[in-house]
């Protein structure tokens, strides 16, 4: 009976004295996994290599539409700043999420505090971006507010529209 006593003591201590990994601190909804999920896939040829997506969420001033804003993000050039929400990994990357969910819409988190802009120079910095519009009565996406990145060799506004359309299923999936 003692060894086992001495055992479990012994790995407790082990265990208390180990680094502790960053842990998620916030939990992504399945609209923004599906929104994540189409933009890792549309974009897997151009992302950076940092495996960091930033995403920040706001609202209209007159509350009519909620804008998601989802970006590939080198740390290395640009920290991101303002009212943070928590970290998230998901399918290898790091996902810090920034400004408003919506209700709760898009993640859910425990802690919001805010990280001041410690970008002491001014860089070209032009990561590969996704603004993506919504309005709120209905949750339909304004297609003349929401801006992708066009690497596509259709035509820009064909390849926005099915963008707008293919992002309109997936969060109508989730809302019905």
């Amino acid at each position: 009976m003692p060894k086992k006593i001495f055992f479990i003591i012994i790995t407790l201590v082990l265990v208390s004295c180990q680094k502790v990994s960053q842990q998620d601190t916030a939990l992504l909804s399945k609209p923004t996994r599906a929104i994540v999920d189409f933009f890792l896939n549309e974009n897997k040829e151009w992302l950076s290599d940092k495996k960091q997506l930033v995403v920040e969420g706001y609202l209209e001033d007159n509350k009519s539409c909620f804008y998601l804003n989802i970006c590939d993000n080198d740390s290395s050039i640009f920290k991101p700043y303002g009212k943070y929400n928590g970290m998230v990994r998901y399918k290898g990357y790091d996902i810090l999420l920034y400004g408003d969910s919506w209700n709760e819409f898009f993640w859910t988190c425990d802690t919001i505090y805010d990280i001041p802009d410690i970008n002491n120079h001014v860089v070209f910095y032009d990561p590969i971006e996704w603004d993506i519009c919504i309005c709120c009565n209905d949750t339909t996406i304004n297609r003349l507010e929401s801006e992708f990145r066009d690497f596509s060799s259709m035509p820009y506004r064909e390849h926005h529209s099915i963008l707008c359309d293919s992002l309109q299923k997936k969060i109508l999936n989730f809302v019905k």
